[in-house]
Parts: structure tokens; sequence; C-alpha cells
């Protein structure tokens, strides 16, 4: 998704919107938002979160991930840290260097 238009996509974010990888697979539908991550319901399966930084496009309630299922794995975050970072709000929402620093440390890369 191209920078000058990423604030007009992800206001077109949606609850019960499907996701799907850059190789067409359904991973689920989002379940929540929040702060520039979205948490992911998988039926049968624990759920997920994954960052703004991974949308590709949004069109038609259908939300596409720019990488593939198999690296799926690599690109969730925690859902235990996640859980705290929405119960401690005004923990990430401060400063967005400190979001993006911690999700770097999440997917190992810091």
């Amino acid at each position: 998704m191209a920078d000058d238009s990423r604030t007009q996509k992800l206001a077109e974010l949606r609850v019960g919107a499907v996701v799907r990888s850059h190789d067409h697979a359904e991973l689920g539908r989002i379940q929540e938002l929040w702060q520039g991550f979205f948490r992911i319901d998988v039926r049968f399966a624990r759920d997920y979160w994954l960052s703004e930084i991974d949308i590709d496009e949004i069109a038609d309630d259908v939300v596409t991930v720019s990488f593939a299922s198999s690296d799926l794995d690599a690109m969730r975050l925690d859902p235990h840290r996640m859980e705290t970072a929405v119960d401690d709000p005004g923990r990430y929402d401060r400063d967005p260097r400190e979001r993006l620093e911690w999700l770097l440390k999440e997917r190992g890369h810091a």
C-alpha cells in the first residue's frame, strides 16, 4: 500500500473483514482493531495479532497482507504481549517509533 494512501486505506479496516495472505489463503477475520494493530479471529485455532504495516491492499472488505501464508508464523505477534498492551493503552500510544521498535523486537529483528 502506498504511503500517501495509507491513512485513507487504514480507515477502511473493519471488524469482520476477511484477511488473506499474498498467496490468497484465507487467514481469518478481523476481530479487533487497536492502534495500528489488528486481531485475527481464526476458527478452531488461537487468535493472533498483525500490524498495519503488513497490509498490502484493502478492497471490498478483504484485507490482503504482504506476506505468504507460509510466513504467517514469523509475522504473527505474541498474543500475551498484545493483550498486555491493549490492557495498558497508554503504553504504546505515546510514540509511533516505540510501537515499531516493539514490533521488530517481537519478530526477532531487534
